[in-house]
């Protein structure tokens, strides 16, 4: 017996959960991504042409598996809806050591840098003030494990999804962090993360698509999980709102407390509940390995 976890997030106001077994063929009506307007994967011409990613597990991390830059590079980076940008260790100067190859810009023909007079730097989460020593924009973040960081220069690049049936599908122009100067104080070796929060600069904020969803398996023998891009919110299941929040972050709105076996766990409402600017709140935070 076994079980998987299903989001769809809509970057307005929908999180769903949903518990499957077994997970049904994509594009069927008993798939949680079926969408009843749009023809099945079994048609020619009119395919569903959403990117999507497959997920590979490492440690205790699920990894989003795409390309990056001309040719692409194939890479892999922790989905994280907590995070406000896409950044992989790029053109390093002090870099740690990764799994996989190291991204190089000066191998690919669509690398693009981003001035600090520009409307992207400007825009883009943690990105600095411009000291008029560095004409490219720069960034500096840093995660609250307290020891992981990552600094570098805010690019464009070409970002290589799949789709349902296994084409490429190219997001051209998408800005994201050349981590030049990055710490790992935990040793996970990952590439780097891939922003899906709701801020204009994460990979959904830039995308013309309004929703996305996830499905993480605990065992890749049972089905392979995915973040799917464009895939409207999973309907006839449990909702709850999310509050708005200027951060990009999703914020549950009523969430009345937690419960063990029926029994609830006494901790006080306040934790729970939000407002806009001030403290309290419960976010979805798919780079965090605990609950």
């Amino acid at each position: 017996m076994a079980s998987a976890m299903v989001f769809s997030i809509s970057r307005v106001i929908l999180v769903c959960f949903a518990f499957c077994l077994p997970l049904p063929l994509q594009g069927t009506p008993e798939s949680p991504f079926h969408n009843p307007n749009a023809k099945t994967f079994s048609s020619s011409e009119d395919d569903l042409f959403y990117p999507l990613s497959p997920v590979v597990q490492m440690g205790k991390h699920n990894l989003m598996k795409f390309g990056i830059g001309t040719p692409p590079l194939e890479t892999f980076a922790i989905p994280d809806t907590a995070s406000n940008l896409v950044w992989l260790q790029c053109g390093c100067t002090n870099c740690y050591t990764q799994t996989s190859p190291t991204f190089d810009p000066k191998k690919s023909s669509t690398y693009e840098s981003i001035k600090c007079s520009s409307d992207n730097c400007k825009n883009t989460a943690y990105s600095t003030n411009c000291n008029g020593l560095d004409p490219d924009c720069s960034y500096n973040l840093s995660f609250q494990d307290i020891g992981t960081s990552s600094r570098g220069h805010i690019a464009m690049e070409t970002l290589t999804f799949q789709d349902g049936l296994n084409r490429k599908y190219p997001m051209f122009n998408m800005t994201f962090g050349c981590g030049q100067d990055n710490k790992d104080t935990f040793g996970f070796k990952v590439p780097g993360i891939m922003g899906l929060s709701n801020h204009s600069s994460s990979l959904i904020g830039q995308s013309s698509f309004i929703d996305f969803s996830y499905i993480f398996f605990s065992n890749a023998s049972i089905g392979r999980s995915e973040v799917r891009i464009g895939f409207p919110p999973i309907t006839g299941h449990l909702t709850t709102a999310l509050a708005p929040n200027s951060k990009g972050l999703y914020i549950f709105k009523d969430v009345d407390g937690i419960y063990v076996e029926g029994e609830k766990v006494d901790i006080p409402e306040s934790v729970f509940g939000y407002v806009e600017g001030e403290s309290g709140g419960l976010i979805i935070d798919t780079g965090a390995t605990f609950t």
